[in-house]
């Protein structure tokens, strides 16, 4: 895999300049232009937005998918889009049997660390059908989701945690 990134990245050097020593590091000629690069493609890049792409589809979540049921039959009641919220670890062991899905789960991750939410609870963070969430895990909590209680960000209100109260009031 490597071995042919490293392949496609020398025939674009090659051809940038015309076949002889490159004068600038191809990390550099990446760059987007605003920052003195030439927006050379970097692969490692487009690699990432076909992975990401592909993650969208979790979210659509498209009943008549045939891949999507295939990809989540060993994830038992879990949705797709729940992995790219619980721990790395739990994620690995119920994507252990399936590559694709661990590939892109480690896309998803490289693309938390790079916005530096790596270690960041999110808002879209699933209440219900949560393995790092017990509680979500049992059937009391449909409840809330019928009632629209769905991810962490439906619990608060301009970035504070709603009481109890006001949970009710508000559900």
């Amino acid at each position: 895999k490597k071995k042919k990134k490293r392949k496609l990245n020398s025939a674009i050097i090659s051809f940038t300049w015309h076949k002889k020593r490159p004068r600038l590091r191809y990390s550099f000629l990446s760059l987007p232009r605003s920052r003195g690069g030439l927006a050379a493609p970097s692969l490692k890049n487009y690699q990432l937005a076909a992975q990401l792409k592909y993650i969208l589809e979790w979210f659509i979540d498209d009943p008549k998918s045939i891949w999507l049921s295939c990809e989540s039959l060993s994830l038992g009641t879990i949705p797709l889009r729940n992995l790219l919220y619980i721990s790395p670890e739990k994620a690995a062991a119920l994507t252990k049997d399936n590559i694709i899905l661990r590939n892109m789960l480690v896309a998803w991750q490289q693309i938390r660390r790079w916005e530096g939410h790596e270690n960041c609870l999110s808002l879209l963070t699933p209440l219900h059908e949560n393995p790092d969430f017990l509680p979500g895990l049992q059937a009391g909590l449909a409840t809330w989701k019928s009632k629209g209680i769905i991810v962490v960000g439906d619990l608060m209100q301009d970035g504070v945690v709603l009481s109890f109260q006001q949970i009710k009031d508000k559900f």
